[in-house]
């Protein structure tokens, strides 16, 4: 249960990525700070891996996870650890 966005991830200036992910998916964290837990495990489909912006399908790890937020929010922060790596903006249904 996915859903489609652009992915734009920060360049090492701006704190982030020395160069961007050159695989097509990525595992990662985001921040909800919606619901309790606030941390959750997401899967990135890239389909431009190795580009800053790219569009993609992000998912859940888990099937506990809350998947109908993904319906409620306009985009998701994308955490490597403590450190914001990307910015996922989810495209409307």
């Amino acid at each position: 249960m996915g859903k489609e966005g652009k992915i734009y991830w920060l360049k090492s200036e701006e704190g982030g990525l020395k160069v961007p992910p050159i695989q097509e998916i990525c595992y990662a964290v985001t921040f909800l700070p919606q619901i309790n837990p606030s941390w959750w495990s997401i899967k990135v489909f890239l389909l431009e891996p190795n580009e800053y912006i790219s569009d993609c399908e992000v998912s859940f790890l888990f099937e506990h996870a809350p998947h109908d937020i993904l319906k409620s929010i306009d985009f998701l922060d994308v955490y490597d650890g403590p450190k914001k790596v990307a910015t996922i903006y989810l495209h409307e249904a």
